[in-house]
């Protein structure tokens, strides 16, 4: 695929702290696509201290698919994809995480995936984890797919396909709230679309650090928790019927590829 071409699918990595994986994400995602299909890559850079400005400079000048995003202060990880979804240029969008734990050398397979469904997302089949975070979210897990979405076996896996009018009629639901990227399958499937899983490599963390602690996401998740159950009685109840095409979304300006962009790009 040339470099110049309309890009098909949208990489959307939200980055804090991650200018020593940069580099390598970059490289890892042109490994991965350049014979695939056409993409352009955001990092949404929020609100780093570190050199992550002055190092996606460079390779965004070297390289014009990848497209810097900064947002002026920290607003997490839902925030930052959401502003990578306002900024998004293509038909398909995808997301991972800046740390490289899931690779952008699955996102082939999770693609095939998309002609009989809405969303393809990974599933971590041996966590590279240490032993306390594999548990509690483990456990984390294992509650949220038993009470919202139980044929779904990984809810927070950050390696996910996915098509833009897919993602309009979850945002139509009401749904993005704070911590959502937690929950993307199991919003997906309470929207009325589908969802296909697939068992993707995970790896040991090279370079920076986790912004997470495992105790530290208990709280967080309770509290998502009992808003997702809301969602779902609420839907259950409502039966809503959406229809992406003649329903724009303002919110994000996902109603067309190319619609006005919210985020500062850098």
């Amino acid at each position: 695929m040339q470099s110049g071409d309309a890009p098909r699918l949208s990489v959307i990595a939200p980055a804090h702290d991650e200018a020593d994986n940069l580099e390598r994400l970059v490289a890892e995602v042109r490994a991965a696509l350049d014979a695939v299909i056409p993409w352009e890559l955001i990092v949404v850079d929020d609100a780093s201290s570190d050199a992550t400005r002055e190092v996606l400079a460079p390779l965004a000048r070297a390289d014009p698919r990848v497209r810097p995003v900064r947002l002026a202060t920290r607003s997490g990880q839902t925030a930052a994809l959401v502003a990578g979804f306002g900024a998004a240029a293509a038909p398909l969008v995808a997301t991972l995480d800046a740390d490289l734990q899931c690779s952008p050398r699955d996102f082939p397979a999770l693609l095939a995936l998309l002609d009989d469904a809405d969303l393809a997302c990974g599933i971590r089949a041996r966590r590279r984890d240490p032993w306390r975070r594999r548990a509690v979210s483990g456990m984390s897990n294992a509650i949220r797919r038993c009470l919202v979405a139980p044929r779904l076996r990984d809810l927070a896996c950050p390696l996910r396909v996915f098509r833009v009018e897919a993602l309009a009629r979850v945002d139509a639901c009401g749904v993005l709230f704070d911590g959502a990227h937690r929950w993307l399958p199991a919003l997906f499937a309470l929207a009325g679309l589908r969802v296909v899983q697939h068992p993707i490599a995970h790896h040991q963390r090279r370079a920076g650090v986790s912004k997470y602690t495992a105790t530290g996401r208990a709280v967080p998740v309770a509290r998502e928790l009992l808003r997702v159950l809301a969602i779902a009685h609420r839907l259950r109840r409502d039966h809503r019927q959406f229809d992406p095409a003649v329903r724009p979304i303002p919110s994000l300006g996902l109603d067309r590829p190319g619609s006005s962009r919210k985020s500062r790009a850098t």
